[in-house]
């Protein structure tokens, strides 16, 4: 694997689409979502956009991405800072849209912990679940969407346009 990265690294450092593009389809065993062998989505969209939709087009998917921990993924990460190009990207390529971290927490909660309404507004209409449920295994904390923006009332307003609920009124009707 390490020929691969360095490889990787010398294509994006000479921006060739086509060199990235061809490692992309000549390794389909690192196209594996957070497996410590999986091309580095993150690496890649930090060389541009345009590289990373090449990565895409050649068949890397935007759930393929290693974080140790795995805290965030590369798709919660572009939902927290707002970056709506990025998160648009993941979306026409297919990202999982309800994919979770080891915590249970998915983008949209992220978008909306984070302020960050734009996106908010493309991941609903993209179809993200406004109530879905995280829940953290680890302490059995359990909230949606609607519940992690309370320091954002635009979110909390559209939110509520759309019929998310607070997790305890979902409990009501589960």
């Amino acid at each position: 694997m390490n020929r691969l990265y360095r490889r990787l690294k010398e294509a994006l450092g000479r921006r060739d689409r086509v060199a990235l593009a061809e490692l992309v389809r000549s390794h389909p065993e690192a196209h594996g979502g957070c497996e410590r062998r999986a091309i580095p989505v993150k690496m890649i969209a930090a060389a541009g956009l345009d590289l990373l939709e090449a990565a895409f087009e050649a068949g890397l998917s935007p759930d393929a991405d290693y974080a140790p921990v795995n805290l965030q993924t590369f798709f919660q990460t572009a939902a927290a800072d707002g970056d709506v190009a990025t998160v648009a990207l993941c979306i026409k390529y297919g990202v999982d849209l309800e994919r979770r971290n080891s915590h249970g927490e998915t983008a949209l909660g992220y978008a909306c912990g984070w302020g960050q309404l734009p996106v908010v507004k493309l991941l609903v209409e993209a179809g993200a679940n406004v109530n879905a449920v995280e829940h953290d295994q680890e302490d059995d904390c359990r909230n949606t969407a609607l519940d992690c923006c309370t320091r954002h009332p635009d979110i909390e307003t559209f939110l509520r346009s759309v019929g998310a609920k607070r997790f305890h009124e979902l409990e009501d009707i589960l």
